[in-house]
């Protein structure tokens, strides 16, 4: 015995000792691993950018004939302007930078951010948030010096520093805390009632649409100014100045999608002194933009019927959110709203800015923020109305929530059977009687209690049993039992046609409870 005692603690002395071995190489090789995915978190995006910017700036200085020797400088402007960085060129600053590259690079740190994250717990997607905002914000700084240090090579002037950074975290800051929560929907879902996750999606798809619509009156403006765009485009001169004003108009669409929306609630959109809301426009000088030729010198009389989309972009918005609860509907209805104005006002914010010598370009964010909340309030107002007042959509509502027939036919709950019949089993819930086995004269069979359960008469289907007499093996059919009686007039039942069963239809019931039979037995059940 202690040879075998000394043996154990050997085996087992070695399984911990391999165990603390495996856990020491688990935790050793851990921190390697976590340590380089949050540098792919942190510089994935910048060295996705930074490349292709690199790439495009070879292109065009190549064509161009000009000088390598400014293509770090070039690249490091690009970085800051696809953050929305005001950079000034010899003297003049454009502050109005496309931002189809912003929305890519957002989308981009949300993607790995939220990929990152789910494989990761508590404050483990915290450090995904901060390394995916981090390596951006750095990779901002060694751009901000790489421009100070190249202005002797390329005319451009190093922007504020502050705001440099600024720009840089809103993207970023947003885009990442964004990716962890949709990569992660139990963190929202547990927080969140049904209302104000309802009242977001259909604030995102409110904002959506209007970007949409602004999207289609773009496209038929380019078509029915399409011989001036064509015109701007042949003033390029030969195929660089082709190919650089038409990448540069693809690049500036969402400016104007963002525009047109505005518009279509009831906002102004403006380029220096050039301004277009859907009742008036003021014509001006304006940039040699080719996408710029949608502006239209005048407005025509049936413009104002475009207030009809945010219209019913708000309606069907506001009809999705609908519900009997008018507190939960009013809930929804302000998050919604909220969500879409949010949206608006920060892409309106992003997609303006100053323009040299031009001036101001964007939107009248002020207007646009409250019109959008304004037609999508009024809209929940009107389906308010239409939904909880007009009687024949209540009565429907009722009618929808009112309980069917069970699978054999039979009415599922006594509310929806005859008014007679609730009579009798009123009768029954008030004046039944306990039946005892003992008592009965019956030599066919035994009852049992649950099979008299008179009082739950509603909870069962009445297609589904049938209750048969073991021994003699006379069946009942509560099927047939209950189609006949629900047949009958509302003050009786067809049935048995022996006494104690007439006096329980009819409601007097044999004090002692004695004499009934078994055929009052199966009565009783069958009620």
């Amino acid at each position: 015995m202690p040879t075998i005692r000394s043996v154990s603690a050997a085996d087992s002395l070695a399984t911990r000792l391999r165990e603390a071995r495996r856990a020491r190489r688990e935790h050793g090789g851990r921190p390697e691993r976590g340590a380089r995915e949050l540098i792919l978190i942190a510089f994935g995006v910048p060295l996705i950018t930074v490349s292709v910017a690199v790439l495009i700036i070879l292109a065009v200085q190549l064509m161009a004939g000009g000088a390598l020797s400014a293509v770090p400088s070039a690249v490091a402007a690009c970085w800051l302007a696809v953050h929305q960085v005001p950079i000034t060129f010899g003297g003049v600053t454009i502050g109005v930078l496309p931002i189809l590259p912003t929305l890519l690079v957002a989308a981009g740190t949300a993607l790995i951010a939220g990929s990152a994250s789910r494989t990761r717990h508590g404050t483990e997607r915290l450090t995904v948030i901060v390394a995916a905002v981090a390596g951006p914000l750095l990779t901002t700084a060694i751009c901000l010096a790489v421009v100070m240090d190249g202005s002797s090579v390329m005319p451009i002037q190093s922007p504020n520093a502050l705001g440099a950074f600024g720009q840089t975290l809103l993207v970023h800051v947003v885009a990442a805390p964004i990716g962890v929560l949709l990569a992660n929907r139990d963190l929202v879902d547990a927080r969140l009632t049904d209302g104000d996750r309802r009242g977001i999606r259909y604030g995102v798809v409110a904002a959506l649409a209007l970007f949409a619509a602004g999207g289609i009156l773009v496209l038929l403006r380019l078509l029915l100014a399409w011989t001036s765009v064509g015109e701007m485009i042949g003033d390029g001169y030969d195929f660089d100045g082709y190919l650089g004003l038409t990448v540069l108009s693809i690049l500036y669409l969402p400016n104007l999608m963002i525009g047109a929306a505005a518009v279509l609630v009831g906002s102004e959109a403006h380029l220096g002194a050039v301004s277009v809301d859907l009742f008036a426009a003021r014509g001006g000088a304006v940039p040699p933009l080719p996408a710029l030729a949608i502006l239209p010198a005048d407005v025509v009389a049936w413009a104002p019927i475009g207030l009809a989309v945010p219209a019913v972009i708000a309606v069907g918005v506001a009809w999705r959110c609908r519900s009997t609860d008018l507190a939960v509907y009013a809930r929804s209805l302000a998050v919604t709203a909220a969500v879409a104005a949010t949206i608006i006002v920060v892409l309106g914010q992003l997609s303006g800015g100053r323009l040299g010598e031009v001036g101001g370009v964007g939107i009248t964010i002020a207007t646009a923020g409250v019109f959008t909340i304004g037609w999508i309030v009024v809209a929940g107002v009107i389906v308010a109305l239409v939904h909880n007042v007009l009687p024949w959509l209540r009565s429907g509502r009722t009618g929808a929530g009112r309980p069917g027939r069970g699978r054999s036919g039979a009415v599922a709950t006594s509310t929806e059977t005859d008014d007679g019949f609730d009579e009798i089993l009123d009768d029954d819930d008030t004046e039944s009687t306990d039946y005892d086995d003992t008592d009965h004269d019956s030599t066919d069979t035994d009852y049992d209690d649950d099979q008299l359960d008179v009082d739950g008469f509603g909870d069962h289907e009445y297609g589904d049993h049938e209750y048969g007499d073991a021994e003699s093996g006379d069946g009942y059919d509560t099927r047939g039992e209950y189609a006949t009686s629900a047949a009958d007039d509302a003050g009786g039942l067809a049935g048995d046609a022996e006494a104690g069963s007439a006096d329980r239809i009819d409601g007097h019931h044999d004090p002692a409870g004695r004499g009934a039979g078994p055929d009052a037995s199966r009565d009783t059940a069958a009620h």
